[in-house]
Formats: C-alpha cells, sequence, structure tokens
C-alpha cells in the first residue's frame, strides 16, 4: 500500500512541476510577447499566467507535505495542506481578475494601437502545444 502511495506522490509531484515549468515559460514569453505589441489582452494573459505559476508553485509545495506521514504535530497526516492551496490559488485568481480589470480600463480610456498581433496568438498556441503533450505523457 505504502508503494503505490509513493508513486501516487511522485506522479503528482512530477505534474505539478510540469505546470511550473510551463507556466514559467508561458509568463516569460507572453509578458515579453505583450510588452513588445503593446497589446493589453496579452499581458492580462501574462497576469493570468503568473497567477497560475504562482498556484502551480503552491500546489507543488502542497503535493509534497500533503504526502509526508503523519507525525507527533500532525496526527492525522498532511492531507489538508492541498485543501488550504486551492483556498490560495482562488484568491490569487480574484487577485488577477481585479489586477486585469484595472489594466483593461486604462487601455479603454487610453487607447493606443496594436503594433504586431500576430505574436500574441503565436506564443498561446506554442506553449499550449507543449504543456498540454507534456501532461498527457506523464498521466
Amino acid at each position: 500500500m505504502d508503494g503505490r502511495k509513493d508513486s501516487q506522490d511522485r506522479r503528482k509531484s512530477s505534474v505539478a512541476l510540469l505546470s511550473v515549468t510551463s507556466n514559467s515559460a508561458l509568463v516569460l514569453l507572453k509578458l515579453t510577447v505583450g510588452v513588445a505589441i503593446g497589446s493589453v489582452s496579452v499581458i492580462s494573459e501574462a497576469i493570468h499566467s503568473s497567477v497560475d505559476l504562482l498556484a502551480a508553485v503552491i500546489a507543488f509545495l502542497a503535493v509534497k507535505t500533503s504526502g509526508k506521514p503523519a507525525d507527533a504535530e500532525h496526527q492525522f497526516g498532511h492531507g489538508k495542506f492541498e485543501n488550504i492551496s486551492g483556498t490560495v490559488e482562488a484568491l490569487l485568481i480574484f487577485l488577477a481578475a481585479g489586477w486585469i480589470i484595472f489594466e483593461a480600463v486604462k487601455k479603454l480610456t487610453n487607447p493606443e494601437p496594436l503594433e504586431d498581433v500576430g505574436w500574441g496568438g503565436g506564443c498561446d498556441a506554442d506553449l499550449f502545444c507543449c504543456k498540454h503533450l507534456g501532461i498527457k505523457r506523464i498521466v
């Protein structure tokens, strides 16, 4: 039974680490492209991805912690860490939504033309494929 749980914990950690890695790449690429073309929608996607990155880091740490066996301070184990991380992730989503709304209102009140839209869709499509193929391979 412990071998099976260890295998599940390793698998969870692998998926969480892939999420951290792919979201890191997404944030860097989207932010770079968004700033380069002056697109608030691509920048908002970078913000969204940065929240996903932070959530992925929290989830990774929660998965690592929740897999630990019970000890003197946590007699029933550490499983609740995953629930706590879910709550923190939900709060992050609300904060990101507020930031995106703020940036959108700024652009609506002070519009500027986009310079090169092609990069925006291209970075999303490429990384979407890489991320989902990686997850499919692990799971």
